[in-house]
């Protein structure tokens, strides 16, 4: 995502967020169960933007914790969220605070 625009998770794009240092994984036994992309909002001052692609109540608040503290480190003031995931944990204070649809129409 790039602000609010969603881009398709190919090989290159993938490796392309690696090297850049935005993808990040939550790992519990070996077993990856939990991946987020975060991006420095354009359109929002002081604002990251997390993906969260998939994980289990574990792996998402491990990423969370990750992303909280990286955006402390970078001074970042806020924290935005998209996510087809239904559930995130209660107990990271998270406010749900807008529910959307996107709609693709080939004209």
């Amino acid at each position: 995502v790039d602000s609010w625009r969603w881009f398709p998770l190919t090989k290159d794009s993938v490796s392309q967020l690696s090297k850049e240092d935005r993808l990040t994984f939550s790992e519990n036994n070996n077993t990856i169960n939990g991946v987020a992309i975060f991006t420095e909002s354009q359109h929002f001052e002081n604002t990251v933007i997390v993906t969260l692609l998939m994980g289990d109540e574990i792996g998402i608040e491990n990423l969370l914790a990750k992303i909280l503290s990286i955006s402390k480190q970078q001074n970042f003031k806020r924290i935005q969220i998209l996510t087809k995931l239904k559930n995130l944990p209660k107990q990271m204070g998270l406010e749900k605070k807008l529910t959307f649809h996107l709609f693709e129409k080939n004209l």
